[in-house]
């Protein structure tokens, strides 16, 4: 084995700009932290967003440029082919893509990557451990990640004892939502055209009331929401969302309407962080532009092989599987990351808020962050897929 990791991207076709910006990422964090005696390389290999090459390059990297672990790939079907590769060759991999159940493939499959579980998970905790609010309303885009959003948002609250008091799904691109933000409210849509008699029943229904309304859109719907919310009534409950909103488009659309309102992201370059401002500064000082999630996604995972592969104890492919298995606390610039059993980042998110026109970000309900520590006793996870 060389001291090499290899890294499988999509650096030409339909997605070679987000694979291009997660190796300038990964660049960055070789120049800065790899200054061993014995460096460190890196070894891409371009997966065209393919899982047939994709298969192909981690085969490749595993058996005939014997590198110590691969990083990626970033998009899901080619993330999936190519940890099943991984875990056959049994090389570790640490995948960037979000897609549902890579690291269930097996013991060397690891990924660090903001998840839609994450996400709802942060907002969650903050809204009823930080904020005590025990009810909430759900309004989402009928898409796949809306409904995913919406079905893992319920039932989160639900685990920590919440109440979801009602929710509503709306035509992905809408643009009127008049419709269901009454249904939404318990509301009819269809008041107007009711009989006398049916309309004063319908006065003396309760409408939905909750604390928080979270929304799993994009800042340019929520945009459009916000103000129609107001208009409707719905004026009182605070407002949530996901990575989505954190855009200069949400406050140029919506103004005064999300004021307050409370998000999360994987990355936040305006973060106070003496280690987001450092990664921020160098890249900039680099590329002349500010970094996205994507290039901080490279950074950290570069910086979490580097570190591992810097530890006299790591030397094995099984020696690194183990040593990512126990990564604790590592303290980057996507937020504090630890991997749990099944091989899945746990982070601190970015929690962000709207104030006085501005995103700005706002403490986490306390959770302390040590440095990142290796256990010396390298005890490898349960290996769902059963295989050697």
């Amino acid at each position: 084995l060389q001291r090499a990791v290899g890294v499988v991207l999509p650096l030409s076709g339909r997605y070679a700009t987000f694979g291009k910006l997660v190796q300038r990422g990964m660049n960055l964090a070789l120049e800065a932290e790899n200054r061993s005696d014995s460096p460190v390389r890196f070894l891409y290999r371009d997966s065209e967003a393919d899982p047939d090459k994709s298969v192909q390059a981690v085969s490749e990297l595993a058996n005939e440029d014997g590198v110590m672990a691969i990083a990626g790939p970033l998009t899901g079907a080619s993330a999936d082919a190519a940890a099943t590769t991984a875990q056959q060759d049994r090389v570790p991999l640490l995948a960037f893509s979000q897609k549902e159940g890579l690291p269930q493939i097996g013991d060397y499959v690891f990924r660090d990557s903001l998840t839609a579980h994450l996400q709802v998970q942060a907002l969650v905790r903050y809204a009823m451990e930080g904020k005590g609010m025990t009810s909430f309303g759900i309004l989402y885009p009928e898409n796949a990640l809306g409904r995913q959003m919406a079905t893992l948002f319920s039932l989160e609250v639900e685990k920590r004892g919440g109440t979801i008091v009602a929710q509503q799904g709306y035509p992905e691109n809408a643009t009127d939502f008049g419709r269901p933000i009454k249904l939404l409210k318990g509301e009819d849509p269809d008041f107007d055209h009711k009989s006398e008699q049916e309309q004063l029943e319908d006065l003396f229904k309760p409408e939905n009331q909750f604390d928080a309304l979270f929304i799993p859109d994009y800042a340019d719907q929520v945009g459009l929401i916000a103000p129609q919310l107001a208009f409707y009534g719905i004026d009182n409950a605070a407002l949530l969302g996901i990575n989505g909103w954190n855009s200069p488009e949400l406050i140029r659309l919506a103004g005064r309407y999300v004021e307050g309102a409370v998000f999360v992201d994987g990355f936040f370059r305006l973060s106070p962080s003496p280690a987001v401002r450092e990664f921020v500064n160098r890249y900039f000082n680099k590329f002349g532009e500010e970094p996205s999630i994507l290039e901080a996604q490279g950074f950290d995972v570069a910086r979490i092989l580097l570190t591992l592969l810097d530890d006299p104890k790591v030397r094995t492919r099984d020696e690194l599987r183990a040593a990512l298995a126990q990564v604790r606390n590592f303290d980057g610039v996507t937020g504090v990351t630890s991997f749990n059993q099944g091989g899945e980042a746990q982070k601190s998110l970015f929690l962000l808020q709207v104030q006085q026109g501005n995103i700005v970000q706002i403490p986490q309900p306390p959770e302390r962050a040590e440095p990142m520590k290796m256990n010396s006793d390298f005890s490898p996870r349960p290996n769902p897929s059963g295989s050697q």
